[in-house]
């Protein structure tokens, strides 16, 4: 069973990784399913600390690219 934690930690991961995809334009517009894919391997495997430190930090390029628009 998953802890509810990491189960939050995989919705939040989803949605900085969701918001930070969402400006990069064409180029990256066929990565959807690989990007998914690393996320899930993430949540399973990797420490929740890990995961915490690469949420902060894709919120901060969030809104530092939302500043320099």
């Amino acid at each position: 069973m998953i802890s509810k934690v990491r189960e939050k930690v995989f919705v939040e991961l989803n949605n900085v990784a969701d918001n930070e995809c969402s400006s990069c334009g064409d180029e990256i517009k066929d990565m959807g399913t690989i990007h998914e894919d690393l996320i899930n391997l993430a949540y399973r495997y990797a420490p929740i600390k890990e995961l915490k430190k690469l949420i902060v930090d894709g919120k901060q390029m969030i809104k530092n690219r939302d500043e320099e628009q």
